[in-house]
């Protein structure tokens, strides 16, 4: 999930249905069969966006949002700065 923050970089907080969507949109790309030969577990991963999209409750996706700008996932650790 980190990861899939901090790859959107988002300027504020997103809403939850405009996270909702880009975990959709996440879902169906990691599904490509191109996706599928490149990374491991791309079903599983696909499967969660999904799951998130779709099922989530309303409030973990909240909580999702409200850490899309958090320094854990925006900023480099500190011992990657360093080598």
């Amino acid at each position: 999930m980190k990861e899939f923050l901090s790859i959107k970089n988002y300027a504020r907080n997103p809403s939850v249905k405009s996270l909702r969507g880009a975990f959709l949109k996440y879902a169906d790309y990691l599904i490509r069969p191109d996706q599928l030969r490149l990374r491991d577990g791309a079903v599983l991963r696909s499967a969660f966006f999904r799951f998130l999209a779709v099922d989530a409750l309303e409030a973990t996706v909240q909580g999702y949002a409200s850490s899309a700008r958090s320094p854990a996932v925006t900023q480099v650790p500190t011992a990657l700065k360093q080598s």
